[in-house]
């Protein structure tokens, strides 16, 4: 008879935050035959807390009380299982009048507490006897007390009741040493009451006895975790006096090997380490001083964990009980009051209802489900049930007239008529596997499914495999209609899983074009380093280049501060060169400073920055980098400590080479001529420089004339490469539009001291998004607490699964309000994305022809 029942949620009913709810449940079962049930909650994904109570479950109606200790609303389906009720009994009364044969324990309890003194157990068994027998059937019962009655004298009376072995005495070796005295220890005020009546218990029960020994050793008492107070003694000179004992301890290994495949009980042995006596010669050491005075071991030894060969001993004396004993065999309780059980002991114990199988896997300590639990659960299926009465009605399959009006799940069972085989009264499907096997899969209910899912998936043996390896588990045992989807949706939505894998093909947004069409209309900068520490004590490089000239300088500096970074940016670039009407940088601290963004704003310079991780925004100065490191690298010495030196002669050297982008060198389009080289002082001035004539006007008018020309070059030869460049980039693209109100994952691989990146979850959420700038742009928000994000669209990915309160209320205000005026355009916010500069200053007229 099944004493164990699911509750299930009547409604769904929606917890508030911080809170506790009374809610109806059903019992899914026949549980009219239990008058008394405990209610014993189980594992959840939402981490709801439900009260042990004491019920009656043969109404089939239960009360559960569930708290909700988040900060977040929470959400209980309908026919969700919260719970679980187990019969409960009391030994000593029965629940309800002994007429049923369920009650025959209670009169079978009842029969042996009142037999007489000769039969009975003795007083310090009554309270074994009771707990143990409360699940047990009439015949394990008697059984349970002839096994207390034979072995009543392995059990301590008392916490005074020891036993002592003869078989082996602890002896101290410590050679020629002289005694070591040590003086007591002051004990705290509230513990020395205590101390005392502890002391007092020790002396009557003969543990110790007063000394007169020469050695002393102070006490610590230690606090045990039921709040009784235990006798430590610092032994630590004496150990160190001590010649150790080699005798090999047991690995921990080998003793849980020696018990596998076994059913198996442990009994505590009462302070076992006081069972093993001191040799007489060797008590005097052991002695420890009190305020009472000295005292010393008597018949038993005192706190073996003080004395470094106190396992030894103890390990040599549990080896010489068994050393002729297999480990494979049975051992008396009376010998080492250790029992381990097998499988024919449980046998005998428990009649012929259990059968053993054998497997060389370890035993797995879950509770399995027997056939009328199965049988019950299909008959309570709402689908599984017609198909159960249609098969013990008629084999003959039902008319297709008789099905059409029937649900989607029902059509599917009857599609599949002649494979469903119905054994036992619990329903099968026969299918015929890959490697030409004729297989059986139970049909499911509906109420386990969530927990298949789970043990198969989610669980540690299930190991968050995909959709296809989730799918093979599960086909080879269970099936229900549309099960494939199921697994495929219960994958997708695994929080686990999405917060460490990545999709199939990486996010990759179009490559979006940003052209400019004189020098200094748009600046970057960025930090190269750290490098080796140079003799003169720089260790990064400040790089700095012009978008539309190509035009790069190269600063050593020391640190990267941000106030090195300003007077850098200042006194050598905007002294030299002017103002840029637009600065672009990534994020980092020094070019976020105060200090850094007021002198932009101070210059009326547009600042602009990249997304979090993104650098592609700031592709020009990345690639800028990789070259000076490839010129540095080919000319510095072994120790790496005079790239400085080289540094001036690198950027001479790129300035004046050809860009591939414009077809003109950085110094041709920054200054209208190129810059003349040593070689031109050997063989001559370079064939594009313009004689100087006595006429300054002439010049200019030629230089004049030259720059318009290299330029407008220039700026057909860039817009061919941009869209050279995008169409190679765009060819690989897997861009989505993400929309206001859309719920997503956000690619985030930080590194934590101490932890490998490798076993890292890359992925958080969720994040709500509140804005969208561009289609590649966008603001996000994970709680009303956290700081607004901007995001590259390549460091999302959709967020699929169940969402918090906040985040389903904001969520559904920003849809509502995009539904109510879909034409409002979302505000740019200028400070956090790349765009043309906006600055009110009109550029000089011999460059007007870029616009």
């Amino acid at each position: 008879m099944v004493n164990i029942f699911k509750l299930a949620t009547e409604a769904t009913t929606v917890i508030p935050p911080r809170s506790e709810v009374l809610i109806f449940s059903k019992v899914v079962g026949d549980s009219t035959h239990l008058v008394q049930a405990t209610v014993e909650p189980v594992d959840t994904k939402d981490k709801l807390l439900v009260a042990r109570s004491l019920v009656d479950p043969s109404q089939g109606r239960i009360i559960l009380r569930i708290a909700n200790t988040s900060n977040f609303e929470k959400t209980v389906q309908k026919n969700t299982c919260l719970a679980e009720c187990q019969a409960y009994a009391d030994v000593t009364e029965p629940v309800c009048e002994p007429a049923a044969a369920s009650q025959n324990i209670f009169k079978l309890t009842d029969k042996i507490t009142n037999k007489s003194n000769s039969d009975s157990l003795p007083d310090h068994l009554v309270d074994l006897f009771k707990s143990g027998s409360k699940l047990l059937s009439e015949t394990q019962t008697l059984q349970f007390q002839r096994l207390l009655q034979k072995h009543s004298n392995a059990f301590a009376k008392s916490k005074n009741d020891l036993g002592c072995t003869d078989m082996i005495q602890h002896k101290i070796n410590t050679g020629n040493a002289a005694p070591v005295k040590q003086n007591p220890r002051r004990l705290p005020v509230a513990m020395q009451e205590e101390a005392d009546r502890e002391l007092s218990r020790m002396l009557d029960a003969g543990v110790i006895e007063p000394s007169m020994s020469p050695w002393a050793a102070p006490i610590v008492l230690v606090r045990k975790k039921d709040g009784s107070v235990r006798y430590c003694i610092d032994f630590r000179k004496i150990n160190s006096l001590t010649k150790r004992d080699s005798y090999p301890l047991p690995r921990t290994q080998d003793c849980l090997e020696a018990l596998h495949g076994s059913w198996y009980s442990t009994i505590d042995l009462q302070s076992g380490y006081w069972q093993v006596p001191v040799d007489p010669v060797d008590r005097e050491k052991t002695a420890f001083v009190t305020k009472q005075g000295l005292f010393q071991p008597g018949r038993q030894h005192l706190n073996a964990d003080g004395l470094s060969r106190r396992p030894c001993i103890h390990c040599t004396h549990c080896n010489r009980q068994e050393s002729k004993e297999s480990t494979n065999n049975e051992l008396d309780m009376v010998d080492c009051h250790l029992r381990v059980t097998k499988k024919a002991d449980i046998s005998k114990l428990q009649g012929e209802e259990i059968e053993f199988e054998n497997s060389e896997q370890s035993n797995q300590w879950v509770q399995s489900k027997n056939m009328d639990e199965i049988k019950e659960a299909q008959q309570n299926d709402e689908v599984i049930k017609l198909i159960l009465k249609m098969k013990s009605e008629s084999n003959e399959k039902p008319k297709w007239e008789e099905i059409s009006v029937q649900s989607k799940e029902l059509k599917t069972y009857w599609s599949q008529w002649d494979q469903l085989k119905l054994i036992d009264n619990v329903l099968y499907r026969e299918w015929i596997s890959n490697i030409n096997s004729e297989m059986k899969q139970l049909i499911l209910p509906s109420c386990w499914r969530e927990e298949i899912l789970k043990m198969l998936h989610d669980d540690p043996v299930g190991g968050h495999f995909g959709v296809h390896r989730t799918l093979s588990r599960v086909s080879s045992r269970f099936y229900w209609a549309g099960y494939k989807e199921n697994i495929e949706q219960w994958c997708k939505r695994c929080e686990t899983c999405n917060s460490r894998k990545g999709p199939q093909k990486r996010a990759r947004g179009a490559m979006k074009q940003y052209l400019v069409g004189a020098p200094l209309e748009r600046v970057a900068l960025d930090i190269l380093g750290p490098l080796p520490i140079t003799t003169s004590g720089n260790k990064f490089i400040l790089v700095l280049t012009d978008y539309f000239s190509r035009w790069a300088e190269a600063y050593p500096i020391p640190n990267q501060e941000a106030e090195t970074i300003s007077k850098i940016f200042v006194n050598e670039f905007i002294c030299r060169f002017g103002v840029p009407r637009q600065v672009h940088t990534d994020q980092g601290r020094q070019f976020e400073s105060k200090l850094f963004t007021g002198i932009c704003k101070r210059f009326n310079i547009d600042k602009t920055r990249t997304s979090p991780l993104h650098p592609q925004s700031d592709g020009m100065v990345e690639r800028l980098n990789r070259t000076i490191e490839d010129i540095l690298s080919k000319f510095i010495g072994k120790d790496q400590k005079d790239w400085d030196t080289h540094l001036s002669v690198a950027m001479m050297a790129y300035r004046t080479s050809v860009h591939e982008s414009t077809g003109f060198s950085p110094s041709m389009l920054m200054f209208g001529r190129e810059i003349e080289l040593p070689i031109d002082l050997i063989y001559g001035p370079h064939p594009q420089t313009e004689n100087i004539t006595d006429c300054s006007n002439e010049y200019l008018e030629k230089l004049q004339s030259n720059i318009f020309r290299v330029h407008n070059l220039a700026r057909d030869k860039m817009i061919a490469s941009s869209d050279r460049q995008k169409r190679q980039y765009d060819h690989k693209i897997n861009a989505r539009k993400y929309s206001v109100g859309d719920v997503v994952w956000v690619f985030n691989p930080t590194k934590t001291k101490g932890k490998s990146p490798k076993l890292q979850c890359q992925w958080t959420g969720p994040f709500l998004i509140i804005e969208a700038y561009t289609d590649l742009i966008y603001k996000v928000k994970s709680s009303p607490n956290s700081r607004d994000r901007v995001l590259h669209h390549d460091r999302l990915k959709p967020f699929i699964g169940n969402f918090n309160n906040w985040l389903q209320k904001s969520k559904d205000d920003l849809d509502e309000g995009d539904s109510k005026d879909p034409a409002v355009e979302p505000e740019t916010d200028k400070t956090n994305i790349t765009r043309k500069s906006t600055r009110d200053t009109k550029p000089p007229e011999r460059y007007s022809p870029y616009n």
